[in-house]
């Protein structure tokens, strides 16, 4: 089974990455049926890997002791389970992440390296710091934490430049903290995992 790695952080939230190497026919055969809600979420995936992606997601929340056929999606496009708690997924072409924690609100990105990211750098890099002084490792950084907040946040239209902050953070770092601006302000732990050129940021909210 390709599983990458899992974890619990300290605040109990549940981590897992699944390296992305079987076909999606291989990965939906421990899986005898969907529900109408994730019937509904199968026909809008287009690409193979969009398809592979949803089935090893599902691996990883049957490893996680969750039931895969319970995961159903809020108006805002978050994924919810029957069960309660908080869910966050994410993918690339190679690795899907998972994040679940039964009573803090979380959030996952996973992010490979490239150099598209300058273009939209000025969208999201702290607007004290001019985006090229950013290597791309900063700012795949910087957008897997944002990105990670986002998801936890759950709040709609929140501006990425100022509504969501990294602080106490520099490159390399595995620790860093986050604020999230709305109608009041709510801090979060940052974790960041890297591989290859890959990234990983969890978003945890403090209690």
């Amino acid at each position: 089974m390709p599983k990458l790695f899992s974890i619990d952080s300290p605040r109990s939230t549940r981590l897992a990455v699944w390296s992305l190497t079987e076909s999606e026919e291989d990965l939906a055969l421990s899986f005898s049926a969907l529900d109408e809600t994730q019937q509904n979420r199968w026909a809008q995936l287009k690409t193979p890997l969009q398809r592979s992606a949803f089935w090893s997601l599902r691996h990883l929340m049957l490893d996680l002791g969750l039931d895969p056929l319970s995961v159903y999606y809020a108006p805002s496009g978050r994924p919810m389970l029957h069960s309660g708690g908080w869910l966050s997924l994410s993918h690339t072409a190679k690795y899907t992440a998972l994040a679940w924690n039964t009573e803090v609100a979380v959030g996952v990105d996973i992010e490979a390296q490239r150099p598209q990211i300058w273009r939209i750098a000025h969208k999201f890099s702290p607007p004290k710091v001019a985006p090229e002084e950013y290597s791309i490792e900063e700012l795949t950084d910087l957008w897997c934490a944002k990105e990670a907040l986002y998801k936890s946040a759950d709040v709609p239209g929140i501006s990425f430049l100022h509504g969501l902050e990294v602080v106490s953070w520099t490159q390399g770092v595995a620790q860093a903290s986050g604020v999230i601006h709305s109608s009041k302000d709510l801090p979060c732990d940052l974790s960041f995992y890297r591989w290859e050129d890959q990234h990983l940021a969890l978003a945890e909210h403090l209690m």
